[in-house]
């Protein structure tokens, strides 16, 4: 393994990248940095010396910081991106890589837009972009201990993908629409926070869609309109302005932990040899979690 030091040893993140091999660190330290980086090797980390201080200014005019072609097991963690025309963060293809711990604010689009499957999303300060906070087209994405705020629609929005999961997360003051919205078929929605949204959690159910979310344990409350919302399900629901609660919390949440941890140990049975070790180091994150709750009484 080799570090790569931008701007030590490499002018531009982009070159840093260009040079990095497989399970090479690309180590960039504070400054602001106008540049594109297009990704499209595997198996390296690119990550901010020093937290939110190694920033990536698109100054309104170009695309998206980062873009992941075909990119498997990346680490992007510890950068403020901001002020690009497009997204934050778009990871177009490939998978199984990891956005951490990143302050991504004030662009044209969404802060971090994914079409690929099986990316985990941990820890990113997710603000003011003009469209929405993170857009997910894609399966088995994991979506955790994120806080998402002040975007102009949606806090996260799950377009299609199968059994996405958000766990965890503070959203606040999307009042352009929802918290969440949910169009993606069985995605779990467990233990997240949404205040002062237009709406809490939205859950629809069109015709190509089917057992659209599995929602418990989450606390929508002051939203200028509903807490939680399903249009076109065939399920009956109460609309709250507040928390949604249910019986037999204690069976659900049983429910809710197998279902998460099946969802885990599917995703790891997806990851091949050489990917294991980090990719299994990130969904321990979301085993420890819930393995650190006291089920509900």
């Amino acid at each position: 393994m080799a570090v790569i030091r931008v701007p030590l040893d490499q002018s531009t993140i982009q070159s840093g990248v260009n040079a990095a091999k497989t399970g090479d660190v690309v180590l960039v330290q504070k400054g602001i940095y106008k540049e594109v980086v297009h990704i499209t090797n595997s198996f390296i980390r690119i990550v901010a010396e020093d937290r939110n201080e190694a920033i990536l200014e698109g100054n309104s005019l170009l695309s998206n910081a980062f873009l992941l072609d075909h990119s498997t097991d990346v680490e992007i963690s510890g950068f403020r991106i901001k002020n690009y025309a497009l997204n934050g963060i778009f990871v177009h293809s490939g998978g199984h890589n990891r956005l951490l711990e990143n302050l991504i604010e004030s662009n044209g689009l969404h802060g971090i837009s994914l079409a690929s499957n099986s990316n985990f999303i941990w820890k990113n300060n997710v603000i003011q972009n003009s469209l929405g906070g993170i857009a997910i087209h894609g399966n088995d994405n994991f979506t955790v201990d994120n806080e998402i705020s002040g975007n102009g629609s949606d806090g996260v929005a799950v377009f299609s993908g199968t059994h996405n999961t958000l766990l965890g997360n503070m959203v606040l003051r999307n009042t352009g629409s929802s918290g969440f919205s949910i169009l993606g078929p069985s995605t779990l929605i467990y233990e997240n926070e949404l205040r002062s949204n237009h709406w809490g959690i939205v859950l629809y159910n069109e015709e190509d869609f089917a057992n659209t979310g599995i929602t418990d344990n989450n606390e929508a409350v002051n939203n200028t309109s509903k807490g939680i919302t399903l249009f076109r399900n065939s399920t009956s629901a109460t609309e709250s302005h507040g928390e949604l609660t249910s019986e037999n919390k204690s069976v659900q949440y049983r429910n809710i932990v197998n279902e998460l941890l099946e969802r885990v140990q599917q995703t790891l049975d997806q990851v091949p040899d050489r990917q294991r070790t980090s990719q299994e180091a990130s969904l321990m994150v979301i085993k420890l979690y819930f393995e650190s709750l006291q089920p509900p009484l």
